[in-house]
């Protein structure tokens, strides 16, 4: 079940983050915030951060952001024994719909250039290479490829 995450989550989302190799390493503390965040709908920044939950236990997460519309998804994990089971994916369908419901055009974000599995992840959902972004990561050093989804004109999931 894909629902928006709650501060009772924190510890699980912390925990599944510092478990994946390819999760942004964000500190405790940018979670808490997160999952503390102003719900005023009507701020020109709107945050969004999901969990998948199974049996009481979430397994994966995702957190994005809005600013005027445009939309980028800035991390996401499953648990290491939960992948290749859809739960990405499922996170990402939520994701979605909320940005179309929302009048989204597009939503980016970045990947690793060596992140083949995440790169053929995003391409099944038609992202598309949309630039790169020279030494983005460190620990090691790698470039950015930027991918972006474009809404169709009618896009039904």
């Amino acid at each position: 079940m894909v629902r928006e995450a709650v501060a009772g989550d924190l510890d699980q989302i912390v925990d599944i983050a510092r478990h994946s190799d390819t999760a942004a390493q964000w500190s405790r503390e940018a979670y808490e915030k997160l999952l503390g965040k102003n719900k005023d709908k009507d701020t020109a920044r709107q945050q969004v951060m999901l969990v998948v939950e199974e049996q009481s236990h979430v397994q994966g997460f995702l957190a994005a952001c809005a600013v005027l519309g445009e939309w980028e998804i800035e991390n996401i994990a499953v648990r290491g024994s939960s992948r290749r089971r859809g739960l990405a994916s499922g996170l990402l369908r939520e994701l979605l719909q909320r940005a179309q419901t929302q009048g989204a055009k597009h939503i980016f974000l970045e990947v690793r250039e060596s992140n083949r599995a995440a790169r053929a992840f995003y391409a099944k959902w038609a992202f598309v290479e949309a630039g790169r972004r020279p030494a983005y990561y460190r620990d090691p050093p790698e470039d950015a490829f930027i991918l972006k989804f474009s809404f169709p004109a009618t896009l039904e999931f």
